[in-house]
């Protein structure tokens, strides 16, 4: 059975009881907002390709099984240009390492795996328009690692990011099809 979704519409997956405004909401619970209960494994999604404009994913990638898996999903239902917004905990944030259900831990280039260049996939699906991290903003470590990660960001996470960890990755996909 497939939800029936209108073109120009937002998805939120992974949702959980804090839905966008305006999105369609799906997760693998039961909860307030949830407009689609799905396990996020189980492919495809019981959602029509090509009917996303915008698609939401805040901290639910690092949870699923098969991340290429989830993002040929995502590549599915997003519309051609289709902006794809990930936020998940950076490998050095202890936030990324505390919560047991974590399958994966990220890096700044991890998305390039989905691009043009990346050897995941035959064709491009993806296109990254940014990714950047984000740090905590009350720890002077924290304030010294974003210094670092300004000067050189892929040289701050191979060598100083463990000793001053960020905290998030924030990455805009764009759908190529």
């Amino acid at each position: 059975m497939s939800a029936t979704i209108s073109p120009g519409r937002i998805l939120d997956v992974g949702c959980g009881d804090k839905k966008a405004t305006g999105a369609v909401g799906i997760d693998c619970r039961v909860l307030d907002g949830v407009d689609l209960v799905h396990d996020l494994d189980q492919t495809p999604w019981p959602l029509p390709d090509s009917s996303f404009d915008l698609i939401l994913c805040s901290h639910v990638i690092e949870h699923t099984a098969d991340i290429p898996a989830f993002l040929r999903e995502v590549h599915r239902v997003g519309a051609p240009g289709a902006r794809v917004r990930i936020e998940t905990p950076h490998f050095s944030s202890l936030d990324s390492w505390t919560d047991p259900s974590h399958r994966h831990h990220l890096s700044l280039r991890s998305f390039n795996f989905f691009t043009e260049d990346g050897y995941l996939h035959q064709g491009r699906i993806f296109r990254v328009e940014r990714v950047g991290l984000t740090f905590r903003r009350s720890a002077l470590g924290s304030r010294l690692a974003a210094f670092f990660y300004r000067r050189s960001r892929y040289s701050y996470e191979r060598n100083l990011a463990f000793a001053l960890p960020a905290m998030n990755i924030e990455a805009e996909l764009v759908v190529v099809k």
